[in-house]
């Protein structure tokens, strides 16, 4: 790893200053440049653009940070794309510290261990093949090359069930290095809703097990920092007391290091997935004593509403000489949703208060949940109604867009993959508090705010180079099939035409028109596993259609459902069909894969 540079400073004195300063200096080191990769793992040149993604968690928008120097091997390519894309700048030149350790600077939510990765990479023992495919998973997901990253992300987990079985093969911080990297694949490919979350409760038995004095200094504390907020957020949307909220767990692994504003933070909401879980133990029981159950609840949610505003008093007294946050016009238009956005004194800044923004929302919601349920079950708490003020509706909202302000800030291309990834759990609260609303044209902001701006069809033309570069996709109506998260590397410009099948024939007529009007360099024909015309025949739909239409029965009977039998045959006949059309270039490229729906690869097919 000689590539990478020595700081002049070591790990411990970097995350002092980070701690003790809230970040709010800049450093004065000069950022290094960005590595660069071989051609054959960077794929074809081009500038980073806005990424849409349709996934089971909400899209974000980011750019990639390619690497620019040549490495010795594939490996280094990757950790160093995944730093680029999840460190600042000013940081990167303390991935190495000069003492020989890792530096792991605590100055942002997510990613802020991946500094390490070197370092874990370089202390691995014999069998290093686990955490190797979890950064191949985690650097391919971050390339958008989806059908490698899934494949990696396949083969990390049943190496990890082997080690996690063999004692001793493979060292604890090699295997909290790997469900982090896993983690956060997970948020980027989001093959499953919320399936982060399984990656969330494994790390947490292990950690548990391991015990807090484990976690005190090097390696294992800085990856305890990075990865706590995922546990406490999973532990908050599972609604299940953590191990977290005791109170060796908040001293003994900051016993030699300091706190960050986020680590402070978390110390104060660690009691709050157990209020959760109270909540809808409350809420389902019938039991005779309920009421003082009820009145004992919303004693405790309003301590805990009461320390987190502690927390943010505490914080405008530490701070009383610097501005953390102010606003700024965002759009000149006085109807936008949010003429106003907000800039912040650093990303651990707008982390930290975007994520206290949420966390308020939550036990607001909580306590008005308490107060509709004790109307319901007759419990007087009159006498403990400090928190009606807070909870009204209009203050939600208000803190509602208080997030959605702050979202400009983290979506800042220099922000990287670590602004964007951040602000997955605020936004989806504040979208919550808008849908609870009927606050329709807020919902639509936050659903369009992650999207470029579309260009014109003569901006479009004018962004093609002679001989153009369009590619056309044909693929099947079926929302489970996504080209444009593993066909990023085929041309600039990736257009779908979607039809039950994905069927040539009925794509014709639109490829005809798209290449007279763009151009068309190459068409992509994809057919899937578990497709519905491999299930569906001609004659079972004649008869479901005569039935319903018996009028018109010779017209059914002609008709071409145009069904699947094999797969691969349908592609050859699909990609024919191209090649012989007299409407289109004899010089016209064309492909055929078919996709497995079960492992994301593609199968090259071949007439």
């Amino acid at each position: 790893m000689s590539e990478f540079r020595k700081a002049k400073r070591c790990s411990t004195c970097a995350v002092r200053r980070i701690a003790g300063n809230i970040g709010l200096r800049k450093s004065r080191r000069k950022a290094t440049d960005v590595p660069r990769s071989p051609s054959s793992l960077k794929g074809p040149e081009k500038k980073p653009r806005g990424r849409r993604r349709q996934t089971a968690g909400p899209a974000i928008k980011f750019q990639v940070a390619q690497a620019n120097e040549t490495f010795s091997t594939e490996q280094d390519y990757l950790i160093s794309v995944i730093i680029n894309n999840f460190t600042p700048a000013q940081e990167r030149s303390l991935v190495r510290a000069a003492d020989g350790t890792a530096a792991c600077l605590d100055s942002r939510v997510c990613g802020s261990w991946v500094t390490l990765l070197p370092e874990i990479v370089a202390r691995s023992l014999v069998h290093p093949g686990v955490l190797q495919f979890a950064i191949r998973s985690l650097g391919y997901s971050i390339l958008k090359k989806t059908p490698q990253a899934l494949e990696a992300y396949g083969d990390t987990l049943r190496l990890l069930k082997s080690s996690l079985a063999t004692a001793g093969e493979v060292s604890f911080e090699e295997i909290l290095a790997t469900i982090l990297c896993l983690t956060l694949a997970e948020v980027l490919l989001g093959t499953e809703h919320n399936g982060w979350s399984a990656h969330t409760r494994g790390v947490c038995k292990l950690v548990q097990e391991k015990g807090p004095g484990a976690f005190k200094t090097g390696v294992l504390h800085q990856l305890f920092a990075g990865f706590r907020i995922f546990m406490l957020l999973g532990a908050i949307q599972q609604r299940k007391e953590s191990f977290l909220d005791e109170l060796a767990w908040k001293i003994e692994p900051f016993s030699s290091e300091p706190k960050s504003l986020m680590q402070g933070l978390l110390d104060e909401i660690s009691g709050l997935p157990s209020l959760l879980q109270r909540l809808d133990i409350v809420s389902s029981s019938g039991r005779e004593h309920q009421k003082e159950e009820i009145v004992a609840l919303y004693k405790d949610f309003d301590t805990q509403m009461i320390r987190l505003e502690d927390w943010e008093a505490n914080l405008k007294i530490s701070t009383a000489s610097r501005v953390l946050r102010w606003p700024v016009a965002s759009s000149p238009d006085h109807e936008a949703t949010f003429p106003i956005s907000y800039e912040f004194a650093n990303i651990l800044v707008a982390n930290t208060i975007s994520h206290y923004w949420s966390f308020v929302l939550v036990i607001q919601i909580s306590i008005s949940t308490l107060l509709a349920l004790s109307r319901e079950k007759g419990a007087d708490v009159a006498c403990l109604l400090k928190q009606r003020a807070t909870i009204s509706p209009e203050n939600r909202v208000a803190l509602a867009k208080d997030i959605c302000q702050s979202m400009r800030y983290h979506l800042q291309p220099e922000t990287g993959l670590y602004g964007p990834a951040a602000t997955l759990y605020p936004i989806n609260i504040a979208l919550q508090i808008f849908r609870e609303d009927n606050k329709r044209k807020e919902v639509i902001w936050q659903c369009s705010s992650t999207h470029q701006p579309l260009p014109t069809l003569e901006e479009l033309r004018g962004s093609l180079p002679p001989g153009a570069s369009v590619v056309m996709v044909v693929t099947c109506c079926d929302p489970r099939v996504l080209p444009d998260q593993f066909l990023g590397g085929f041309g600039m410009k990736v257009s779908e035409v979607r039809n039950a099948g994905g069927r040539a024939s009925e794509a014709l007529r639109s490829i005809i028109c798209v290449d007279h009007v763009l151009g068309v360099s190459a068409v992509i024909v994809i057919h899937h596993t578990d497709c519905g015309l491999t299930h569906l025949r001609n004659d079972f739909l004649h008869s479901s259609l005569t039935q319903k239409a018996p009028n018109n029965a010779a017209e059914i009977a002609k008709m071409d459902f145009l069904e699947i039998l094999d797969l691969k045959a349908s592609v050859i006949e699909d990609m024919k069909i191209l090649k012989d059309s007299p409407y289109l270039r004899k010089d016209l490229k064309v492909y055929g894969y078919v996709y497995d729906i079960k492992t994301g690869k593609l199968q090259d097919v071949k007439e």
